[in-house]
């Protein structure tokens, strides 16, 4: 609504522009032509709204096109933020299943072997992560916004660090170094507790972060989904 009464304003204001740009025309030739007849006037205010229905289709087509725009970006970023949160959740049940199945290696000794749910939840997961992927990338495209950008890629890099320190849990390997281009891990005992409650405090301090970074990303989608309204 808004943006349809600036548009109202804006034509009209163009209008008034071309009005004023008539009379000063012809004031100007009032002073320097010494015989001139109201016909002129007429003249010029025909060439004005003549003028003004050309301005008007051409200012009206760009306002058609950033709002239509403006509404993909909406549904792309509304798309993104339903998808998040649904990542959120699964995020949520695959760190239940993590917690069962090493609370079943303290107490019990059962060998810390990936469940068929994990994967499966894990495949789900991917799919969404990577769906928001391709939509931020439409969004930024458009848009150029540097902090959903940043924003972004914080969450992706800290989901790819959990991915994978989460994994290293059923491998047996723990992580001496890790960096945006180098990674070394080894073997840890299987038989030592403490190294998988050691690897546990990791992971949770990698699935809160990631928590955090999902919340922040989300900040930055709940922008975009109000835009086209502005």
């Amino acid at each position: 609504m808004q943006k349809k009464q600036n548009l109202v304003v804006n034509l009209t204001f163009i209008y008034l522009c071309l009005l004023a740009l008539c009379l000063a025309l012809y004031a100007i030739m009032q002073v320097y032509v010494q015989e001139i007849d109201r016909g002129t006037a007429t003249n010029l205010m025909i060439w004005s709204a003549t003028l003004f229905p050309s301005i008007a289709l051409i200012y009206t087509f760009h306002f058609w096109r950033e709002q239509k725009g403006s509404e993909v970006l909406s549904r792309l970023s509304e798309e993104s933020f339903f998808k998040l949160t649904n990542a959120a959740k699964i995020h949520e049940h695959i760190d239940e299943d993590y917690r069962e199945t090493l609370l079943k290696k303290i107490l019990d000794n059962i060998e810390m072997v990936e469940t068929d749910l994990s994967k499966e939840l894990l495949k789900q997961l991917d799919i969404e992560m990577h769906r928001i992927l391709e939509n931020c990338h439409l969004i930024y495209k458009y848009s150029k916004d540097e902090d959903l950008k940043i924003a972004f890629n914080d969450m992706f890099y800290k989901y790819e660090l959990y991915k994978s320190t989460r994994l290293n849990a059923y491998r047996g390997m723990k992580v001496l170094e890790h960096t945006d281009t180098k990674l070394h891990a080894i073997a840890f005992d299987k038989n030592d507790k403490n190294e998988y409650m050691k690897h546990s405090e990791v992971l949770n301090a990698h699935s809160s972060t990631l928590r955090k970074h999902m919340n922040n990303f989300s900040d930055e989608l709940l922008k975009f989904i109000f835009y086209a309204s502005k």
